[in-house]
């Protein structure tokens, strides 16, 4: 299954008694240190397992809703039983939309007050879904004055215009040239 942003994933895992005893009182965890990853699943408790017996056991977490393309987290598999405990590591790849800026419909003028459509590129790996984009000026030269942009879905390896335009105004004091800073 896909581990996306804004999903619930039901993990399944196999645990097998690779011993010459019989494992009794089995209890299994999944552990999140990470604050993207949440467990939404309590402790599953299996039956006493015979040497080489295998059970099948569904754990569920909770993706956060941040983009993080290509990211890798980590999550942990505590088995406790009569036998001892052990953790296991589960590694998660989170699959994302990730845009980067591509293009801008028009030119900021100083002493010009600009209404702006941006283009994004989603170089990630899944779809964008509807999204809304906040435009921040990081100079005192331009101020944002309409700063939420919304896109429709964007398609990996495809760009989308923002519907909405975003309000820049440029103070009378910039230099011609000098970049504006979003």
């Amino acid at each position: 299954e896909e581990v996306t942003p804004g999903s619930v994933i039901d993990l399944e895992i196999s645990v097998k008694n690779m011993g010459e005893l019989t494992a009794e009182n089995i209890d299994v965890l999944l552990i999140s240190d990470d604050e993207y990853l949440t467990v939404t699943s309590d402790v599953v408790n299996a039956d006493n397992m015979n040497p080489n017996e295998t059970a099948d056991l569904m754990l569920q977490f909770a993706v956060g809703n941040t983009w993080l393309n290509f990211s890798e987290k980590e999550l942990f598999v505590q088995i406790s039983s009569s036998l001892g405990n052990n953790i296991f590591l589960v590694p998660v790849v989170i699959q994302a939309p990730e845009t980067v800026f591509y293009d801008m419909s028009s030119i900021l003028l100083q002493g010009e007050t600009t209404e702006v459509e941006l283009d994004l590129f989603n170089a990630g790996n899944t779809e964008t879904g509807d999204f809304s984009v906040t435009l921040i000026s990081m100079n005192d030269k331009a101020d944002v004055t309409s700063g939420t942009g919304n896109f429709d879905n964007i398609e990996p390896g495809e760009a989308g215009t923002s519907t909405n335009a975003f309000t820049i105004d440029i103070s009378a004091d910039v230099i011609t040239g000098e970049t504006a800073v979003f």
